[in-house]
């Protein structure tokens, strides 16, 4: 594939999916994990939430450097298009989200315990915390970056999530 057939906003699109669905998926997995199969799903389906969690958090929260080829949320929207509430809700994202050198940050967490093979991972970890924390400020942000974009695909996405999550709960 060219690389010109790469755009942010597909990448953004693709993260925002990944994120919502994995997120319904997760919590649909009613099965304690009895045998060693649904155990690896039920982990595989945490892992990819996690990442999803990862990948989508650095573009909301990264800002612009000159240098950089990371996407960030400028790559998304202008600035100019941004509203002053998504501003306070990446803000908020960032804050709760952290630093890779602050221990025990969900972005320190994720990069020791789940992207890199470190001497503090283990077989097995619990994100619920970070899921807890983080989840309801990437619901809004993905909210109000389809209210500033009417963007149809992002629409059906939470469309899916609410109708799935309401017949889980």
């Amino acid at each position: 594939m060219d690389i010109s057939d790469f755009s942010p906003w597909k990448v953004f699109d693709y993260e925002s999916y990944m994120y919502l669905y994995t997120y319904v998926f997760v919590h649909s997995f009613k099965s304690e994990a009895k045998n060693i199969e649904k155990e690896a799903i039920k982990n595989s389906y945490v892992e990819s939430l996690m990442l999803h969690t990862r990948i989508l958090s650095e573009i909301l929260i990264t800002t612009q450097q000159s240098d950089s080829d990371d996407l960030n949320i400028d790559n998304i929207i202008p600035p100019l298009k941004q509203s002053k509430h998504l501003g306070t809700l990446v803000r908020e994202l960032r804050l709760a989200y952290g630093n890779a050198n602050e221990v025990g940050s969900p972005r320190w967490t994720l990069n020791k315990m789940l992207a890199h093979a470190t001497l503090l991972r283990g077989s097995y970890y619990n994100y619920d915390h970070i899921i807890e924390l983080l989840h309801p400020l990437l619901i809004k942000i993905i909210e109000e970056i389809f209210v500033l974009t009417n963007d149809e695909k992002i629409k059906q996405y939470l469309d899916y999530y609410e109708n799935n999550l309401t017949k889980i709960n």
